[in-house]
């Protein structure tokens, strides 16, 4: 067996890759919000809250346990399917 194997490290590899996608999700709509015609202020403040959630979020997944991290990666991949599902032009 290799020494070097750590299933921990998989499991918060998973959830970083995760959290990565849906932040990248945000991102696009967020850019895409703020040059829409006319952009919506309201909707623009909503993306950027949930942005930050996540950022957080990535920042304590450094001090996660791994059934913390298990969990996250699976939150974050469902959210991931959820927002994709709602806004397909954003996949």
């Amino acid at each position: 067996m290799n020494d070097t194997y750590n299933p921990d490290a998989l499991g918060h590899a998973a959830a970083l890759e995760c959290v990565r996608l849906v932040i990248a999700w945000y991102n696009r709509a967020i850019h895409l919000e703020r040059y829409a015609l006319p952009p919506d202020p309201m909707r623009l403040g909503e993306l950027l809250t949930e942005r930050q959630k996540c950022l957080a979020e990535r920042k304590y997944l450094d001090e996660a346990t791994p059934e913390q991290a298990d969990r996250m990666a699976q939150d974050y991949s469902a959210l991931f399917r959820e927002l994709t599902r709602r806004n397909p032009e954003l996949s």
